[in-house]
């Protein structure tokens, strides 16, 4: 079980856990293993002495199996599924060994919401730029779209990418942990290096009702997979969404066309409560960070254009630090 950054089992604290992976495949066994130790969460040591939990071939006729075999429970894994699913089943199921307590280091996750006044004011654009560039940093990034008439502009894909919906069945076991779940569906572009999760549907929406926008959002606070998670607000965020944004570490306000409507809608979010930090797109204002108009392919955008968004990153950081 995965609580606020800890695996629980009984016993004492260690550092680590002690993995063994002995499968016939030397080549998939190998790559394997170095995934492992490159982005196992910090958590895993490979190991061929005193291992907690062993992933080998199933003894058997089927060879696209693996045995995940701990203290109290044997697991079936499928054999070359991604190395992200493997780690997830571990984490899924260490809790069966029930000698020790395996402290995951903490991430100190931050979530931010990004929404807009109107449609073509860079939302999208500026959520996913920003999640690139914390990912060429080397942070661990969670980009979530949950405005299905942006879902066309997003840059970020994967040759069969899972539907946010089928998260959305978990949304109501609000008495388990849904980071799991997050693991289980979640897409990794590979390119950037960011993982993501949004509709494969155009127009559409993620609907969440109170309980279950309140349980997503704690969800993601208490995760210590990411570092940063960008959500891509609907555009006409309804009370649900108003009640997510609250309990972000931030809201980007992307300003575009300096229109009435986009300051009544400053005002309606400060005078709910929510923290906004403000990035102009496109024209010049006296408030906030400009950010220069973003090309079609946001990795090929001119250096001032990410020079702005570090800009506003460190905007981000400087009232985080407050």
């Amino acid at each position: 079980m995965v609580n606020n950054g800890i695996i629980r089992t009984k016993g004492v604290t260690m550092k680590k856990i002690r993995l063994k992976i002995d499968i016939a495949d030397s080549e998939y066994s190998d790559r394997l293993s170095e995934y492992i130790k490159i982005k196992g969460l910090n958590i895993f040591e490979i190991t061929d002495f005193n291992q907690h939990i062993t992933l080998s071939d199933l003894r058997g006729e089927d060879s696209d199996c693996l045995h995940l075999l701990s203290e109290k429970e044997d697991v079936l894994i499928s054999k070359y599924q991604s190395a992200d699913r493997i780690i997830q089943s571990v984490m899924e199921n260490v809790s069966k060994c029930n000698e020790e307590t395996v402290k995951i280091v903490s991430r100190n996750c931050r979530v931010i919401f990004v929404t807009s006044g109107h449609g073509g004011a860079g939302k999208s654009c500026i959520s996913q730029a920003c999640a690139i560039y914390w990912a060429r940093k080397g942070k661990k990034v969670m980009y979530i779209n949950v405005d299905g008439f942006s879902v066309n502009e997003s840059i970020f894909n994967t040759e069969k990418p899972y539907d946010i919906s089928l998260l959305m069945h978990y949304t109501n076991k609000v008495n388990s942990d849904f980071n799991v779940y997050i693991e289980r569906y979640k897409n990794h572009d590979s390119e950037h290096d960011v993982c993501f999760l949004s509709s494969v549907y155009p127009s559409c929406d993620t609907c969440f009702n109170y309980e279950q926008g309140q349980y997503f959002m704690n969800s993601l606070i208490s995760n210590d997979i990411y570092d940063y998670i960008f959500i891509d607000c609907p555009l006409y965020a309804n009370k649900t969404y108003i009640d997510m944004m609250k309990l972000a570490n931030k809201t980007i306000f992307i300003k575009n066309k300096g229109s009435k409507r986009e300051e009544e809608v400053i005002r309606f979010l400060e005078n709910n409560g929510i923290s906004l930090l403000i990035a102009c797109n496109m024209v010049r204002y006296t408030e906030g960070v400009y950010i220069p108009s973003a090309e079609e392919s946001i990795s090929q955008n001119p250096k001032d254009f990410y020079d702005a968004i570090d800009e506003l990153m460190y905007e981000l950081e400087q009232d985080y630090e407050k």
